[in-house]
């Protein structure tokens, strides 16, 4: 009976032992392929630039500081220039979940029409505002050439009433001068005839003062 109890621990505990790997399987001592550094290669067999570029590249966003640190790193000291002309982006893998931020996208062209639509609208306004200043310009000459030509227009007027009264001023003078003179020889004409010197009718009285009176309504 006691060879009958180990046989059964015996045969529980390879049953336990069994459960446990199927569990937590052992793991591997030897790490992946793909985690092995891969081996330097040597000049003669190495791959055109732009092979070696997508052969090493995943995502075609790297920058190209990455894709010369990457490159250095697989096949040793190379040249930025030389891989950056090198990369035909055609034949760079996409991966399928890339997508362009369409969201980006809009709020740049929203953000640019908005610029546009301001720059526009700043600018009707500058030609608005200048158009109304030319206007302002205009009408303050116009309003000045008028006062001008009415000023002169006053001048002129002015000018020819005083031309008008000095030369009435100067008929006048005239007038009472041919009075004067007139008189002059009337009382000139009576005194003689008074002494005898000289005799003149009555009708020559009458036309001498005929005369000194229109000469003094003249």
């Amino acid at each position: 009976r006691q060879q009958q109890q180990q046989q059964q621990v015996a045969a529980h505990q390879a049953q336990q032992h069994q459960h446990q790997q199927a569990q937590h399987p052992p793991q591997r001592t030897n790490p992946p392929a793909q985690h092995q550094a891969r081996p330097q290669q040597a000049p003669q067999q190495r791959l055109p630039m732009a092979s070696r570029v997508k052969s090493d590249l995943k995502y075609p966003a790297l920058e190209h500081h990455d894709v010369v640190v990457r490159g250095e790193q697989s096949y040793g000291p190379l040249d930025k220039m030389n891989i950056i002309s090198g990369v035909d982006i055609a034949q760079l893998e996409t991966p399928g979940s890339w997508a362009p931020d369409l969201g980006e996208e809009t709020r740049i062209i929203a953000a640019y029409r908005a610029q546009e639509e301001e720059r526009a609208r700043r600018e009707e306004e500058q030609a608005k505002r200048a158009q109304e200043e030319k206007q302002r310009q205009e009408e303050s000459a116009k309003r000045r050439q008028l006062e001008e030509e009415s000023r002169l227009a006053r001048e002129k007027r002015s000018a020819e009433i005083e031309e008008q009264e000095r030369r009435l001023e100067m008929e006048a003078a005239e007038a009472r001068r041919r009075v004067d003179e007139a008189e002059r020889r009337v009382s000139e004409l009576k005194v003689d005839g008074e002494a005898g010197n000289t005799v003149i009718s009555e009708q020559q009285a009458t036309l001498l003062s005929d005369t000194v009176a229109g000469a003094a309504g003249g």
